[in-house]
């Protein structure tokens, strides 16, 4: 009947709603619910990303090995 209908509810899933951030190379997802900027990370250990902040966030395990091949991979573009 060409009503408008508003909602604040999110339709799509968040990967669908963040995945132009991916377009810049510093962003990386460590986990389903994380999506850290590189530029931010303080320590890096194979479970977990310490952030500037102090903020502790872990790696998944699904996510481990792409995540540090893309931190070193990162890095190395960085100072090359």
């Amino acid at each position: 009947n060409n009503t408008v209908v508003e909602s604040l509810f999110i339709r799509r899933s968040c990967e669908q709603e963040v995945s132009g951030v991916f377009e810049d190379e510093r962003f990386l997802q460590i986990h389903k619910s994380y999506i850290i900027n590189m530029n931010q990370i303080q320590l890096f250990s194979h479970t977990e990303i310490t952030l500037k902040s102090g903020v502790v966030l872990p790696i998944s395990k699904a996510k481990q090995k792409d995540v540090k091949h893309n931190y070193m991979q990162y890095m190395a573009n960085r100072y090359h």
